[in-house]
């Protein structure tokens, strides 16, 4: 049966970190996550159709320090997706609204049983879970791929352990990766394809797993410290306008950003000035896409700049217009282009020239 969601993204003063003014109140948001539900999860369970398609479990516990992970797959089928993006600015050119329309319907039972090409593994961003990446599943399972979407380590519906800002996430990965390669879930080549700390995670991932035949990084992080320092930047810039601004300001406008990083490092643990999936991607042999918004605010392009000059087996391609929370939205946009350079990169073989990565037009359609 047909289904129509608009997920609206209103944009408020400051960004996630703007919670708290002290010090020490941003570094434990850093440092524990809080994750809402997408506003999409229950309705998709209990429509009609879908539960043919869409399987939901968990990779056990292994230790204290490695947690209970929780995944769901979406098996390949013709969901039929359509999506529209919808952006209002204002006078000062802060976007105040977006929201992202999807179309598609549950597939036939019949295609439940179709074999997949490949099999994407999708890592959602910071302060999210897995069901944010329903959209970019149901539209790789449009393409006759497998899509397994996992809750990373303190989001969701997975266990609680240190957040590592990569390395630790991808111990877990590549556990969960092991464990549904024994289920029989993994089904032909493996692409990782992340969001922003999921796209870290996933660079971190490749070069500790061997089954990893491609990534497709959205707006991933050179470096921890830096990103912490730049949403905290991209808070006080006010996202809201003017009115956000003051507001941000009057929140956390003099908090040493130093000083959030260093507890944030202290209470993880690790250094965060010293965490980043630069050396994972750089000795890495085989194809990662990196993809970043020219407008991002939250994490510039230079992280992934910065990235792409040390990997020499990488592509990158900075989207005009697009900021850090509508790159990931623009299905319209990068859906198809994405999907043809992950299936072309994934047989890409070690020795062979990475597939270039055709840029969509710019601009809204």
């Amino acid at each position: 049966m047909p289904m129509r969601i608009v997920y609206c993204l209103a944009l408020l003063a400051g960004s996630a970190l703007a919670g708290c003014s002290a010090v020490d109140g941003l570094a434990r948001r850093v440092a524990e996550p809080e994750s809402a539900p997408m506003p999409w999860t229950r309705l998709i369970e209990t429509t009609p159709g879908f539960a043919e398609v869409l399987r939901t479990g968990t990779t056990p516990a292994d230790g204290p320090e490695r947690p209970e992970l929780a995944w769901r797959i979406v098996d390949p089928g013709e969901f039929e997706v359509d999506t529209r993006f919808e952006r209002r600015v204002d006078p000062a050119g802060h976007t105040t609204h977006m929201a992202v329309e999807l179309d598609f319907r549950a597939p036939p039972k019949s295609d439940a049983a179709r074999r997949p090409r490949a099999t994407v593994l999708l890592l959602h961003g910071w302060a999210m879970d897995k069901d944010s990446t329903l959209p970019w599943a149901f539209a790789f399972a449009d393409a006759g791929w497998r899509a397994v979407l996992l809750d990373l380590r303190n989001h969701g519906a997975s266990g609680r352990a240190p957040a590592g800002f990569g390395p630790r996430e991808a111990v877990d990965v590549a556990r969960a990766i092991d464990d549904l390669r024994q289920r029989g879930e993994l089904v032909g080549p493996l692409v990782l394809l992340g969001m922003s700390y999921g796209a870290a995670v996933a660079l971190e991932t490749a070069a500790r797993h061997e089954a990893v035949a491609a990534v497709v990084a959205l707006e991933p992080f050179a470096n921890a410290g830096a990103a912490v320092r730049d949403m905290l930047d991209d808070g006080l810039a006010g996202r809201g306008g003017p009115v956000g601004l003051r507001l941000a300001r009057w929140r956390y406008g003099d908090v040493d950003r130093d000083a959030v990083v260093a507890a944030a490092s202290a209470r993880l643990g690790l250094d965060l000035d010293s965490v980043g999936p630069g050396d994972a991607l750089a000795a890495w042999p085989r194809c990662t896409l990196l993809l970043h918004g020219a407008a991002d605010r939250m994490l510039p392009p230079a992280h992934s700049r910065a990235l792409a000059m040390a990997a020499p087996r990488a592509r990158l391609a900075v989207v005009d217009g697009e900021d850090h929370l509508s790159l990931p939205l623009r299905l319209d946009r990068l859906a198809r282009p994405v999907i043809a350079w992950a299936t072309a990169a994934a047989t890409t073989s070690t020795d062979a020239s990475c597939p270039a990565f055709a840029l969509p037009a710019t601009g809204d359609p």
